[in-house]
């Protein structure tokens, strides 16, 4: 891709206008729930069978397995297909690791010490897992191209012994030259982000320490490229209690990644204010619920700023608070009730309506939880037998650009689809970017995306 085309992409939408008035956030959770397995514990969501229609992977703590639950885009899914993994797989993230254009699976096992990858045959099947060693009690997985060769990589939070394992995709879905990164204290939640927009993939992570109030911190590992990563100072609060997930999302519009971190045993969240230089600004802390533990990022509401969702395990809800657009969330979050133990939360666009949903993974009744977002008005569908394919404007059936299923594509999502194109992301940081599921982000799938942030989805 030109340096020319590069910034034609970027300042096509320079002064686009990214707010409308704010409004109330409804959800309705679809009847029924869906089985999944024992112990679901986390999930994602992905078009692994080529239909058009968004998907739902499951890892299931207490069977050993993945489940893979294949959607038809009104918020109804299938019965899971099981697949065995390891001992206590944990967590979970989607990338194409074999760059066949198809939705591979990878998961950490806590009991094993290792990671698993499912290769998709190309109809949402999968094969035999493949395993790699990592550290003693992997806790978080994500994947990214660390060392900027075009090939998914993979990082493990180890929490038994205090490290960061890096692995280095092949292109085949095995790894080598592994390397593992001392930390001081036990990781437990992890997630991948340009903190200072020089292009390069940073590593945020939660360390925890103990019980007490101000215990933990947050650790960030400056990705350098080459796959080299700086441990910077750690990130410490009053108000961390025992936090386990992190996640980072630009709060106040300012181009710069926010960071929210989920308090399990303070039952709060806290929002720390990014200045793109890796320094950060205390932000409030909020009140989310008994023992939370996962946290999704999107805009729920359609006001241009981003909300945060949040698990709340024992009250069996999924808490939303609407962001203000300043860094800032509203005090008091709106409840909705979902299964049984909810440790898994995500935001999709499962009914393809163009607003971000909600799924939550319940681990104490195994089951997944959806709730379809209704804001603004309007019917919301009601889940049916699976109906035609349509022809879907990207993987999942939603728009080009719309990295994250909000329904928009904003000014962040056209600079993430850019470094795909450079090379410096992996295309399943946004698989919405590649509309022709070939593994790889195009100048002209660029420009389908800046007329969809100039003219809107659908």
């Amino acid at each position: 891709m030109t340096r020319a085309a590069t910034w034609f992409a970027i300042c096509c939408i320079v002064g686009w206008p990214l707010a409308v008035s704010a409004q109330d956030v409804s959800f309705v959770r679809v009847e029924g729930d869906f089985e999944a397995g024992f112990g679901a514990f986390a999930l994602a969501a992905g078009d692994v069978n080529g239909d058009g229609h968004r998907d739902v992977v499951v890892a299931n703590n207490d069977d050993d397995s993945v489940a893979v639950l294949l959607g038809d885009s009104t918020g109804f899914f299938a019965a899971p297909v099981l697949y065995p993994v390891g001992a206590g797989p944990i967590a979970i993230a989607l990338a194409d690791f074999n760059r066949d254009g198809n939705v591979d699976v990878v998961v950490a096992n806590e009991l094993d010490d290792d990671i698993a990858v499912l290769l998709n045959q190309g109809d949402g099947t999968f094969g035999a897992p493949l395993t790699s060693p990592v550290g003693l009690a992997p806790e978080a997985v994500v994947v990214g191209d660390f060392d900027g060769d075009g090939e998914v990589d993979v990082a493990t939070a180890d929490n038994l012994d205090e490290t960061i394992t890096i692995q280095f995709g092949n292109g085949d879905g095995t790894f080598s030259n592994a390397q593992a990164l001392g930390v001081i204290g036990e990781p437990l939640g992890m997630t991948v982000a340009d903190l200072d927009n020089d292009g390069i993939q940073d590593l945020v992570v939660t360390l925890t320490t103990g019980g007490i109030e101000g215990s933990g911190s947050i650790l960030i590992l400056e990705g350098l490229g080459g796959g080299v990563f700086d441990i910077l100072p750690e990130i410490e609060s009053d108000t961390f209690f025992f936090p386990v997930a992190v996640e980072v999302g630009d709060l106040d519009g300012d181009g710069n990644g926010d960071l929210v971190v989920v308090n399990d045993e303070g039952d709060s969240i806290s929002v720390l204010v990014g200045n793109g230089d890796f320094t950060f600004a205390q932000g409030d802390d909020y009140s989310a619920g008994s023992f939370p533990e996962a946290l999704t990022l999107a805009d729920f509401d359609g006001d241009g700023s981003l909300d945060v969702a949040v698990a709340a395990f024992f009250d069996d809800t999924v808490n939303v608070f609407l962001g203000a657009g300043d860094g800032s969330l509203e005090p008091a979050p709106i409840g909705f009730e979902v299964g049984a133990g909810p440790r898994g939360l995500i935001a999709a666009d499962v009914n393809a309506d163009g607003r971000a949903d909600l799924l939550a993974a319940n681990n104490d009744d195994g089951t997944v939880s959806v709730l379809l977002n209704e804001t603004g008005g309007g019917a919301t569908p009601t889940p049916t037998p699976p109906l035609p394919t349509p022809t879907p404007t990207s993987p999942g059936g939603v728009c080009v650009g719309d990295c994250s299923g909000d329904g928009a594509v904003t000014v962040d999502e056209i600079l993430t689809m850019v470094n795909i194109a450079l090379g410096s992301l992996s295309v399943g940081t946004c698989a919405a970017g590649d509309s022709n599921a070939d593994g790889e982000v195009t100048v002209d799938e660029i420009l389908t995306a800046v007329n969809n942030a100039l003219s809107g989805c659908g």
